[in-house]
């Protein structure tokens, strides 16, 4: 089995040393299709790729709330402008360690970039947010995925460029996995880093899970990252190590030698629906301020930003879909034929879709957690988009209100009438988390 891996290596290496260089139209395509499908709201991305501005950048926005909460005279400053700063400040925790893919690019096999971009799995598992799904097809996730190792490509350092020039050959001997392996645990690697179900033994940072190395990786670039990872340029956080060419190739062989899978992990646990009466208020406290309304604003309060989700971005087409306001989610989505439809009722037989796309992003997170060969390209995304799942709480508060009929926000208003004081129920929406 290794040597068939081997020889799939050896092959495959000589055949990219072979490819014809991506032409210019191919590259400007690239470029294009990354602008549209807006990578930089969440990643730094290679120039001439201009930057998100902050409020159409996720990582952005929430790198400007999170950095406010060490400056308090920044913090008194914006919460007067944003009533809810302070919750905003307590809770923001995700796109704040997001992968920079000016540097990335540079190291990873523009093959495996195309492949992931419309199949995605989860590459660091201390990782909150996971890639999305994106709607490119074949040509196009090879046509992104070469502008990215184009446009981050950039002069290895000489000690990179030795270890490259060494050309130590791949090995499955025993003697030498069992050397790389010494090394992977005197270095410490496995602080940062799983390897399949064995996850990092310390708290750093979100690490990419070196089970995968060989699916990611070309064997060459490879060894000549771990001899210098700061040679690829950008931000990384891999140290340098004192290690030579065959360490470096000792090392990279033992990663080859991981298993690229994970085991499945335990499907989520499904509450029963509630028996006591669910109010809009609440699934708008708990779950959709929370979660939902980043992608599914309403533009009339929002400079006519919607979100992906209602106006339209991240690659994909606006559905009209305003799950900031009780009246917004009355109106429901548009589909794939321009009508409108309701998202607490379903066709016959068939579940509301507001809990259908959320029960799917269980099965979508649970095949990503798994590794590559458990994910496919297309389909409809689960939601919330590139987050985890809700928690099973949450998932039964969204259920038992859909199931009650989704009643709408409610206050009381005194009215007066011969008979006296009476209470009548009108709307109140409450304010924006």
């Amino acid at each position: 089995m290794r040597g068939g891996w081997l020889a799939v290596i050896v092959v495959a290496a000589g055949a990219r040393a072979q490819a014809a260089p991506a032409s210019p139209e191919a590259l400007e395509r690239g470029r294009a299709l990354v602008q549209k499908a807006e990578c930089g709201r969440c990643h730094t991305l290679p120039a001439p790729v201009a930057a998100a501005p902050r409020q159409r950048s996720c990582a952005g926005c929430h790198a400007w709330i999170h950095g406010t909460r060490e400056d308090p005279a920044a913090a008194a400053r914006e919460r007067r402008s944003f009533p809810l700063w302070d919750r905003y400040m307590a809770t923001v925790a995700s796109f704040l360690d997001v992968p920079d893919l000016s540097a990335s690019a540079a190291r990873l096999d523009p093959a495996f970039v195309a492949r992931y971009l419309r199949a995605p799995f989860k590459v660091r598992p201390a990782l909150p947010e996971g890639m999305i799904r994106t709607g490119f097809d074949e040509e196009e996730a090879a046509a992104v995925a070469a502008w990215l190792a184009a446009a981050a490509r950039r002069p290895w350092s000489a000690s990179a460029e030795a270890r490259a020039a060494a050309a130590v050959e791949p090995s499955v001997a025993p003697e030498h996995l069992a050397e790389g392996q010494r090394l992977f645990e005197r270095l410490g690697c496995g602080t940062c880093h799983a390897r399949g179900d064995r996850p990092a033994t310390g708290a750093g940072p979100p690490a990419p899970d070196l089970a995968f190395a060989r699916e990611r990786m070309r064997p060459e670039t490879a060894a000549a990252f771990i001899a210098d990872p700061a040679a690829f340029g950008g931000e990384t956080r891999m140290p340098r190590y004192p290690i030579g060419a065959v360490e470096a190739a000792r090392l990279r062989d033992y990663l080859w030698s991981l298993a690229g899978e994970r085991a499945s992990p335990a499907p989520p646990v499904e509450l029963p629906l509630l028996a006591r009466p669910v109010a809009y208020a609440e699934v708008r406290a708990q779950v959709l301020d929370r979660i939902c309304i980043h992608c599914h604003m309403d533009p009339r309060k929002n400079g006519g930003e919607g979100g992906p989700g209602n106006t339209g971005g991240l690659g994909y087409r606006g559905v009209k879909l305003d799950l900031e306001t009780w009246a917004g989610i009355q109106r429901g989505a548009i589909d794939a034929q321009g009508r409108r439809v309701s998202i607490l009722t379903g066709r016959a037989g068939e579940e509301a879709p507001l809990v259908a796309r959320l029960r799917a992003r269980y099965l979508e997170h649970a095949r990503e957690r798994r590794g590559p060969a458990a994910v496919a390209a297309g389909g409809a995304p689960g939601m919330p988009l590139g987050l985890p799942p809700l928690t099973p709480e949450q998932f039964q508060l969204v259920r038992s209100w859909v199931a009650q009929g989704g009643p709408g926000p409610v206050r009381p208003v005194a009215r007066v009438s011969r008979s006296g004081v009476k209470i009548a129920r009108g709307s109140a929406e409450g304010p924006k988390q």
